[in-house]
């Protein structure tokens, strides 16, 4: 099983990717992601997300599991799973792509940083919709730009997970 049990950031993102390859190797049909994370950095989760299809082109399965929370990268990252797993008593929490700060900079500069974070909000935004078989219309409406905490049973009903167990 490979731990991601801490915030999405180069370093861990380095170490996951590089645990999904030696898996992969070593010929690993099946690999479990187990997430327990309150989000990070969307490159990093991207990084992770093609690794997993570099995996799946190798014939290997890559299952996720929400060990206790997986917000923000990790609902996205728990939604790209093969068979998708949350324990009983684990939260999700989507939300729209979000940023910290835009720094500073001349009006010009901010737009086009917003126009790039709107960029990023749809792809991923689509991605977790169709993850969900939800329509993207129906999954903005559920957000609405706010947190949306969910239990594990609100997270099956969504179709973010397929079952509710413990591994």
């Amino acid at each position: 099983m490979i731990k991601l049990h801490e915030n999405f950031t180069p370093k861990s993102v380095e170490r996951v990717i590089a645990e999904i390859r030696e898996a992969v190797e070593q010929g690993a049909h099946e690999i479990t992601i187990s997430i327990d994370s309150n989000g990070g950095y969307g490159s990093a989760l991207q990084a992770i997300c093609d690794t997993m299809r570099w995996a799946r082109k190798r014939k290997v399965k890559v299952n996720t599991y929400n060990a206790g929370k997986a917000y923000s990268c990790g609902v996205l990252l728990l939604s790209f799973g093969d068979k998708r797993t949350m324990a009983p008593t684990a939260k999700s929490m989507i939300h729209d792509v979000g940023v910290p700060v835009l720094g500073g900079g001349k009006v010009g500069d901010l737009e086009e940083r917003v126009k790039e974070l709107r960029d990023l909000n749809e792809i991923w935004m689509s991605f977790l919709a169709k993850n969900m078989k939800m329509s993207r219309k129906k999954l903005d409406k559920l957000v609405d730009g706010k947190d949306l905490f969910l239990t594990a049973e609100e997270s099956l009903k969504l179709g973010i997970i397929d079952e509710i167990n413990f591994l």
